[in-house]
């Protein structure tokens, strides 16, 4: 599987994503280590684009650097930094169009040593079985592009 938000918030505990991310965010706020906890809503001036980083579906904060899980349909809030230039609202998460495709073809990478306590776990302790071949994706590469590179990665080249 391809972890997303909602994905790591179950593995948690949590009923949905956005319902982990407001409870961190209040908890981080309210031991001052950010200083805006999470409005739930979307500030309109700012967008992140999503993208697949050895099995996690992630978005790159703007503001801190830091990276964080997404979900579609919600927004992003980095707990690291809070969305500090936003004041706590959060960004609109930009998705790829082939979203599913993406998905199918980074599982068609094989990987081994898929040891863990769920699927979840599983998910992100996976190795891939040829070296360098990571199931990861990067806004601006083409579902032919992660075919070309697994093709590429079973011919050694």
């Amino acid at each position: 599987m391809i972890v997303n938000g909602n994905d790591m918030a179950k593995a948690k505990g949590e009923k949905n994503y956005l319902d982990w991310v407001m409870k961190q965010s209040a908890e981080r706020y309210h031991k001052g280590m950010l200083r805006y906890p999470f409005t739930g809503k979307i500030a309109s001036r700012k967008s992140v684009k999503a993208r697949v980083d050895f099995g996690r579906w992630i978005a790159d904060c703007p503001d801190c650097n830091g990276a964080e899980y997404v979900n579609p349909g919600d927004p992003f809030y980095c707990l690291s930094c809070g969305n500090v230039t936003l004041e706590g609202f959060g960004r609109e998460v930009i998705w790829p169009k082939d979203k599913e495709q993406i998905e199918a073809e980074l599982m068609n990478r094989p990987v081994n040593d898929r040891v863990g306590a769920n699927d979840v776990d599983r998910a992100l302790k996976a190795k891939s079985v040829y070296p360098g071949l990571s199931r990861s994706w990067n806004p601006g590469e083409s579902v032919t592009d992660l075919k070309k590179q697994l093709k590429e990665a079973k011919h050694g080249l």
